[in-house]
This record gives C-alpha cells, sequence and structure tokens, in this order.
C-alpha cells in the first residue's frame, strides 16, 4: 500500500477508526437479521443432540456480514481509487 495523503487519505483514517470501535465494541443483539434459506434441510428439532463440548470445532460453518451504506462507499471509493 501507498502513503495515504489529501482528503482520501483523511476520510480513510477516520473510518479506519470507526471501524477499529465497531469491532472492539461487540456485536449488538438487537440487529441481528434472519437470512432466509441459509439454514442446512437436515438442522430440524429431530435431528437435534442437544449442546456440544465448548472447545468442539465447527466445521463448514459460513458466517455472512452486511456492510453499512457507508462502510460500502468507502469500500467502492477504495478500489475505484486502486484501480482506475
Amino acid at each position: 500500500m501507498g502513503i495515504l495523503n489529501g482528503a482520501y487519505g483523511q476520510r480513510t483514517l477516520e473510518y479506519s477508526s470507526r471501524l477499529t470501535a465497531e469491532r472492539t465494541n461487540g456485536v449488538d443483539d438487537s440487529r441481528l437479521i434472519v437470512l432466509k434459506g441459509n439454514t442446512h434441510p437436515l438442522a430440524t428439532a429431530a435431528n437435534d443432540r442437544g449442546a456440544v463440548a465448548p472447545n468442539e470445532p465447527m466445521r463448514r460453518m459460513l458466517l455472512l456480514l452486511r456492510r453499512s451504506s457507508e462502510q460500502e462507499a468507502m469500500r467502492d471509493l477504495c478500489t475505484h481509487s486502486c484501480f482506475r
């Protein structure tokens, strides 16, 4: 990465600071959404075997996060400036 300067560099640094704060503040459970159609067909109450050990590895798990419109705009700005 090159050195950031000017208005673009300042916006990037401010944005980066906000992202760091968001990551360290934790997840706000009141802002969770359910994505329909993303549950395996065998994940049913009939197949539920109860809780597993806390150290049990989670295999084949996919976590999908949605960026805010501000994050999406900053990503587009960064991408545009890298590939123009």
